[in-house]
């Protein structure tokens, strides 16, 4: 059976000491998860996009309608091909089979 991997897409949030207020980050990073029956197990993968990948992913998936933090299928996400091949890379480092 194949493993479903779910991609946590999301902006990081930091502190900034001179604003003292939270700031999100300009590039979006991707946390993977495998699913199964109904719990994600977090595989410990963070893809770290730059600033053009992150545009490409901010035109498949508008703020106005995904927000800064969401969940897409891995099979089914519209990444750009650098992004995917460093996954996959990833994925196959830690062993995980049938994606």
């Amino acid at each position: 059976m194949a493993v479903v991997i779910d991609l946590n897409v999301f902006e990081r949030e930091s502190w900034d000491e001179v604003r003292e207020k939270i700031v999100m980050s300009d590039n979006l990073f991707i946390a993977t998860y495998a699913y199964d029956y109904g719990s994600h197990k977090n595989l410990d993968i963070l893809v770290e996009c730059d600033l053009e990948q992150t545009a490409a992913i901010r035109r498949a998936y508008p703020v106005r309608q995904y927000g800064d933090d969401w969940f897409v299928d891995f099979k089914s996400a519209v990444l750009p091909r650098k992004v995917c091949k460093e996954i996959y890379r990833r994925l196959a480092d830690a062993g995980v089979e049938g994606v």
